[in-house]
């Protein structure tokens, strides 16, 4: 078979012979034979065409109100194609009645610009919106692919984290329990060496009771008060460890300190070991705020400064990285800021007695305090606001759930403050640094201890004038001493380890962050710095 008969257009009718002729009413291909054929149909106005000149004849459409008729006109007035019969009826009389190919001309040409627009305009911005398409999902699939693997980076971290805090609270675990074991093993050996020879005296004493021989009674000796000596017990502290709620922001400091019940010497070395011999500076931040006392940490590296606005610091590119003004009046200042567990800055006003929140980088007052002026604020490891405030000559702490009043802790009922700064430690207690004094509590509200200072350092000597305070992932207690321009290190039973010397520095307020570095505000004339200690040995 000849390949190119398979181009050639055949009879619709008998589908044998070559189509030389085209019926453009009906769409029909046809022979010459079966032309008569087809014409047979004398009910349609058959238009029969040579096949090359196919679709050129108009093929007007049938009038709906006369089968018979097709409508070569159009009526303007009522926008329909219509025959000469409807012309001659009275439904068009004084209509605007026009030829039905020349309204099919406009019509054309506007189609035609139609397709010019469609073409020059829409079609290339569909390429182009489909092309940006493509692009972006792309970048989205390649986008989500990198911060999955980002998410599985981080979780790696924060799972290797867990792992080191795990394996330190362990090896600590053990340290303490084969210390303690070894001191309650040593204590054993001697009770047993002591009832042995209480079993020996008591035979002796048995014997001499049987005795005749008046001499043995005269010499007999009491042995008791010597054996009463040997019933010293020496106790020992038990392991105890407190969980915290697990926090997403902050997961090394909620998630637990190794503590003992019990404090003695030995227990003190562990946490002693810990603590440099000599912190380091490691670096600073410019602040423009002068004679700057109040800061809060967000996050490692990120730390809020306030004075008469807040600004937020990144120790990583040492700069400001945002800034909020605060609504004050004449003559009010910020005492003291903090920041929530979601991220939000809190901080209170004196002049006003209030307590502000700081949501969508706008003020609104959280908490008002009436007549007790607010001098500190921090948040706790379970969310709640914990606000220093004093009345005359009292002062107190209010704990906060929400805006809801939880507990009260009187301070002091004789004495003046200004200053009155918190913090919660990981153990749950209550710290607060006052005039010349720390005041330590229970999470109950119990004092446990005061602190009033240790030998001044030789540098200085000067009184203790304690500030800002803060407390570690070990329960470190570190207050801020203006006066003597260093940092005071002590235990959570209020035992002085070390000094922090800050140099000419001269500390005032102070946070710690997830990793345990201290930050200091530089309260000296013209230093307007934040400073980042190291001085743990981790």
């Amino acid at each position: 078979m000849d390949p190119r008969a398979q181009d050639v257009v055949r009879c619709d009718v008998c589908d044998n012979n070559t189509a030389e002729m085209h019926c453009d009413t009906c769409f029909v291909n046809l022979c010459k034979a079966c032309v008569g054929e087809h014409m047979f149909d004398e009910s349609v106005d058959h238009k029969i065409v040579k096949f090359k000149s196919r679709k050129t004849t108009p093929i007007y459409p049938p009038c709906l109100h006369h089968s018979k008729e097709r409508c070569e006109m159009y009526c303007t007035h009522c926008d329909t194609p219509i025959c000469s019969a409807c012309v001659a009826s009275d439904k068009h009389t004084g209509h605007k009645i026009s030829q039905l190919l020349e309204k099919c001309d406009i019509i054309k040409k506007n189609i035609q610009k139609d397709n010019e627009e469609l073409q020059s305009k829409l079609v290339p911005l569909y390429q182009k919106m489909l092309h940006d398409l493509e692009i972006r999902i792309r970048e989205v699939e390649e986008k989500s692919e990198e911060a999955s693997k980002l998410i599985n980076q981080q979780g790696d971290k924060w799972h290797k984290e867990i792992d080191t805090i795990v394996s330190q609270l362990k090896t600590q675990l053990e340290k303490i329990k084969e210390r303690g074991v070894k001191n309650l093993k040593v204590n054993k050996v001697k009770m047993e060496i002591n009832l042995s020879k209480i079993s020996s005296v008591l035979q002796s004493n048995e014997e001499t009771l049987e005795s005749n021989d008046l001499r043995t009674a005269i010499e007999y000796k009491s042995q008791n008060a010597r054996l009463n000596k040997g019933l010293e017990i020496v106790d020992v502290s038990l392991p105890n460890f407190t969980p915290m709620e697990i926090n997403q922001q902050s997961i090394r400091e909620q998630f637990g300190a190794l503590s003992t019940d019990v404090s003695e010497d030995h227990s003190l070395t562990s946490t002693h070991q810990l603590l440099m011999d000599k912190p380091v500076e490691v670096s600073s931040v410019y602040t423009g705020i002068d004679y700057l006392q109040n800061i809060a940490c967000l996050k490692s590296d990120h730390i809020w400064a306030a004075h008469g606005a807040a600004s937020l610091f990144d120790f990583n590119k040492k700069e400001k990285i945002k800034s909020l003004r605060f609504d004050r009046g004449l003559f009010e200042r910020v005492y003291d800021i903090a920041v929530l567990q979601n991220g939000e800055l809190v901080y209170i006003l004196s002049r006003t007695n209030a307590v502000y929140i700081v949501q969508n980088e706008k003020a609104e007052m959280l908490i008002m305090l009436h007549d007790w002026v607010p001098r500190g604020i921090c948040v706790s490891f379970f969310g709640d606001l914990l606000i220093t405030m004093t009345h005359e000559c009292q002062s107190k702490v209010v704990r906060y759930s929400g805006t809801v009043e939880k507990q009260v802790i009187q301070v002091d009922d004789t004495t003046r403050c200004d200053y009155l700064y918190i913090t919660e430690n990981r153990n749950r207690d209550i710290c607060i640094s006052r005039e010349d004094i720390v005041d330590v509590f229970t999470e109950t509200g119990e004092r446990r201890f005061e602190y009033i200072g240790h030998r001044p350092p030789p540098k200085w000597n000067q009184a203790f004038s304690p500030k800002g305070i803060a407390t570690d992932s070990y329960c470190h207690i570190l207050i801020a001493d203006i006066n003597n321009k260093c940092v005071h290190v002590i235990d959570q039973d209020g035992k002085f380890l070390q000094y922090i010397d800050c140099g000419m520095r001269r500390p005032w307020g102070l946070c710690i962050d997830s990793h345990d570095f201290l930050y200091l505000a530089d309260n000296k004339k013209k230093s307007m710095q934040i400073a980042k200690v190291k001085f743990l040995n981790l």
